[in-house]
């Protein structure tokens, strides 16, 4: 189908109904939009990315901090249990000088 333009134009040109309008920036428009939708995705995975690889290296120093605490803790307790062996072991050496001191008198 074919339209005039206007009525007031010089040459009269006719053209497709096709060419001017709303309907002609339909096609841009879409292909505009898909390019939008495309580049706005990739922004928004690479901040996921970003995030997810800053969760890994926070998730991985609170391990480490863990670790070290669980160290320090076994050393407090193996040095605990050593002070214990030898306050036992003064206890048993004191009976000992006692029970002999008793026997010897």
């Amino acid at each position: 189908m074919i339209f005039r333009r206007s009525f007031s134009d010089p040459f009269r040109r006719d053209m497709p109904a096709a060419c001017f309008g709303p309907a002609a920036a339909l096609p841009v428009a879409s292909l505009v939009m898909t390019g939008v939708s495309a580049g706005l995705g990739a922004i928004g995975q690479a901040n996921q990315a970003r995030a997810q690889a800053a969760q890994s290296n926070y998730l991985s120093q609170v391990a480490r901090n863990n670790q070290i605490v669980a160290q320090r803790n076994a050393l407090l307790a193996r040095q605990q249990g050593e002070a214990d062996v030898e306050k036992q072991q003064l206890k048993t050496a004191a009976l000992e000088g006692s029970q002999r001191a008793a026997l010897a008198a």
